[in-house]
């Protein structure tokens, strides 16, 4: 089973550590990152769910798909896991 198939059957824990193993392995490009956000906030771990995003939108500051992981790891996140220093985070022009 790939990280694509263990999305599409709803298996957001096997993806991860599918997406985990290939950053690991030095596989380049933003969208692993995406990919991995998306699966952590599948399984409501809000705060992983915002650093893969964060590390998306360094890698690609043009990428969309980076700022929906973000605005979703956010406004989720903040709503259900209780993410106090969420505004914080909102408006950054650089993230390093």
């Amino acid at each position: 089973m790939s990280s694509l198939q263990a999305t599409r059957a709803k298996e957001p824990a096997w993806s991860i550590r599918y997406l985990t193993n290939a950053i690991e392995l030095g596989y380049p490009g933003h969208a692993i990152w995406a990919e991995r956000s998306a699966s952590y906030a599948a399984l409501e771990e809000y705060e992983e769910a915002l650093e893969d995003a964060l590390v998306c939108v360094r890698l690609n500051p043009l990428s969309g798909l980076g700022y929906a992981r973000k605005g979703e790891a956010l406004m989720v996140g903040h709503c259900v896991c209780g993410i106090t220093c969420a505004p914080a985070f909102l408006f950054p022009l650089i993230v390093s």
